[in-house]
């Protein structure tokens, strides 16, 4: 993407234009309200796969994988990082005495 926008001579005035209009968003909500960490240099390819239709890449998504996950504010709750971590939960017991504690009262 970083070539489109520097340089639009060499794919036509158009599709840099186009490029730079192009947004992503996340799922209904539309744009990420919680901030991005994405590699600069990465970018989206569309094309059609004979059994899947139409697919996306994206190209230098590893290079975001290794930014996410040497960010100090980027969130890691992925299971990967969970793991590598050392973190888990807590076992699962048929007889676990903590739903107990809790008080259910109808008004």
């Amino acid at each position: 993407r970083h070539i489109e926008e520097s340089r639009p001579h060499l794919m036509g005035q158009e599709a840099a234009e186009e490029a730079r209009k192009v947004k992503v968003n996340y799922g209904s909500i539309g744009q990420a309200t919680w901030g991005t960490v994405e590699a600069p240099w990465s970018r989206r390819e569309q094309f059609w796969h004979p059994q899947l239709g139409e697919v996306t890449v994206k190209h230098g998504f590893t290079d975001t994988q290794y930014l996410r996950a040497h960010s100090t504010w980027w969130a890691r709750d992925e299971p990967t990082y969970i793991q590598e971590a050392g973190l888990k939960a807590p076992t699962l017991a048929v007889n676990d005495v903590s739903g107990d504690l809790v008080e259910q009262r109808m008004a």
